[in-house]
């Protein structure tokens, strides 16, 4: 990523306070602490699949702005960061904006992939039997989350980062940045959902004769 023609590098990541949090409509609640703001941050530039910064400086004594474009999978996104620092010149808090708001969703369903939606292949009830649902976790209810042993998590993580040797202290980071994201993702999600059956239940309404017919050749084609 460039900004007036310079490759550009948001120094401040390299800075953050270690109770700095972030805040977004893109994730539930604010993500808290270095860690686990670095991370999020991190994934997010991952996912981008540009910046294109109009902006990258001072806003105002004690803070610093970010205002570019980018993109989620062939989706305009755009994007304004507020830094603000302490001081110490850490950064203290971070506040980020998306827009649209379809964009928006759509990041935060993408962010929960990137931290939780990969198939989780031995967790929850599936391995305690022995055997494996391929359920991705972003899949999962927060009640089967807490219902994943420490060993279970940390297989999981390592597996879904492609970090062997990931300590369980960090995948407990990674877990609670998924959840932050949660709410907001599968919103976004069943929102897709509701979408994709919109069609057929308009349908139904309209032409309910259609529908039985469809119905009953259904139940004679599975015949007994």
């Amino acid at each position: 990523m460039t900004y007036m023609g310079k490759p550009y590098y948001p120094a401040w990541l390299d800075n953050l306070a270690d109770d700095v949090t972030g805040e977004g409509a893109a994730w539930d609640g604010a993500i808290q602490g270095a860690a686990a703001v670095h991370e999020a941050v991190v994934a997010a530039r991952e996912i981008y699949e540009f910046q294109d910064f109009h902006y990258a400086g001072p806003c105002g004594e004690n803070s610093f702005l970010e205002d570019y474009t980018s993109s989620v999978r062939g989706v305009p996104l755009y994007v304004i960061v507020l830094v603000t620092f302490n001081a110490a010149g850490q950064a203290q808090r971070l506040v980020v904006n998306h827009r649209p708001r379809n964009s928006l969703l759509l990041l935060s369903r993408v962010m929960l992939e990137w931290f939780a939606g990969t198939p989780l292949l031995s967790t929850g009830k599936a391995h305690r039997n022995g055997g494996s649902t391929h359920a991705p976790m972003g899949d999962m209810t927060r009640e089967e989350l807490a219902a994943v042993t420490d060993q279970e998590l940390l297989a999981y993580e390592r597996e879904h980062h492609g970090h062997p040797d990931m300590t369980l202290v960090k995948a407990k980071g990674m877990q609670r940045v998924a959840l932050r994201f949660w709410h907001v993702g599968a919103a976004r999600t069943k929102a897709d959902r509701e979408a994709q059956e919109a069609p057929r239940r308009l349908h139904e309404k309209l032409f309910p004769s259609d529908s039985a017919v469809l119905k009953s050749k259904r139940g004679t084609a599975a015949g007994p």
